[in-house]
């Protein structure tokens, strides 16, 4: 744990041509960041995604398909270099109806595994993956590494999906491709955030707005990671330069993070300051919010709205789940440039238009 930062900018990292890139999920928050370093980098890139809400990113050629279509796969990864896989769906429900069950399984691991396939006919020799700490996450982690052992059990579907993904994408690293082989390896970031977040900050405003943000639960005791937006995409980036030939990321995963694990609660209480409210400092026990969010889950099951709070959102509030980033600073030479102080400062003029917005 560090909260030593570094002016933002880009790290070095090999002399490696990344050659030309395609970046699935290039629609999303992360995928579109990345598309513009890529192309600010002067790398020609392909943005590949079923819609594109933030608009489409300039400086690459756009392909518009759902990532399980095999000949849309096989056309945007002609002449491909390196692939940054991002696209993947997140649903945190343990219980799910089949129909539903079997989308997230069809896109987040049917869609990695078809990737995979046209990538390696195209002759890709990288392939980046977004991960997520998730993918470890079935019990308490305070400082974990990438050895620990894969989540396993009744879990959620993104945990579930996002952990078989990672293990299709990890085996993948050596396997032929073209005439030579394809190398991977998979990141794994905690929480996601900066100027233009569509999930997080969307959903804390809303709640804080609403009088909702009143409470910790368990005494908000659970820290998490998160990292800054810049120092992600750079962690992607970073990864692809060292695959190849004896690459050290080769077949590897690496946790990133800003290296300062907090509560939830904490975390947005920067956000609850600027909209004018008071973070919580009430706490009511888990047992009774585990109870509502088994129910929430119920609901959705039998055809209501998607759950206020899941079982999993709930587990990570309230047991620690952190990770060390010695192996992606000592592998990559990545390291965290923007702490939270600096991340939420540079974000609040897109909390102070999401409450506008809520007005």
């Amino acid at each position: 744990m560090s909260d030593q930062h570094e002016p933002a900018g880009d790290q070095d990292g090999p002399g490696v041509d990344l050659g030309r890139c395609l970046v699935t999920g290039a629609g999303g928050y992360l995928g579109s960041e990345l598309v513009k370093a890529l192309a600010r980098r002067g790398l020609e890139v392909r943005a590949f995604d079923r819609a594109y809400p933030r608009g489409a990113p300039a400086g690459a050629e756009v392909f518009t398909a759902d990532v399980r279509s095999e000949d849309a796969l096989r056309e945007a990864c002609a002449d491909v270099d390196t692939v940054f896989h991002c696209a993947s769906v997140i649903n945190t429900v343990a219980l799910a109806r089949p129909a539903v069950r079997d989308e997230v399984w069809s896109i987040n691991v049917g869609g990695t595994e078809k990737l995979l396939a046209a990538a390696r006919a195209a002759g890709a020799r990288r392939f980046v993956y977004t991960s997520s700490v998730n993918v470890v996450v079935d019990r308490p982690y305070a400082g974990g590494d990438e050895r620990a052992p894969y989540a396993s059990g009744k879990l959620d579907l993104y945990t579930e999906t996002k952990a078989a993904a990672e293990k299709r994408v990890l085996d993948a690293d050596g396997a032929p491709s073209g005439d030579g082989v394809l190398h991977t390896a998979a990141i794994r970031p905690g929480g996601i955030y900066g100027p233009g977040e569509p999930q997080h900050f969307p959903r804390s405003v809303r709640e804080i707005l609403r009088g909702m943000y009143v409470v910790r639960i368990a005494g908000g005791k659970g820290w998490a990671d998160n990292v800054y937006i810049d120092d992600l995409v750079e962690a992607h980036r970073l990864a692809a330069t060292h695959l190849g030939e004896g690459g050290a990321a080769n077949g590897q995963a690496y946790f990133i993070n800003d290296g300062e694990p907090q509560s939830y609660f904490d975390f947005f209480g920067p956000v609850a300051e600027a909209l004018g409210r008071t973070p919580p400092r009430l706490s009511v026990p888990a047992a009774p919010v585990h109870a509502v969010a088994f129910l929430a889950e119920l609901a959705h099951y039998l055809g209501g709205p998607y759950p206020f709070l899941t079982r999993m959102e709930l587990f990570k509030l309230v047991h620690h789940h952190w990770f060390s980033v010695d192996k992606a600073r000592r592998e990559l030479g990545w390291r965290p440039r923007v702490g939270h102080a600096e991340g939420m400062r540079r974000s609040m003029d897109w909390v102070r238009e999401l409450a506008e917005r809520h007005q």
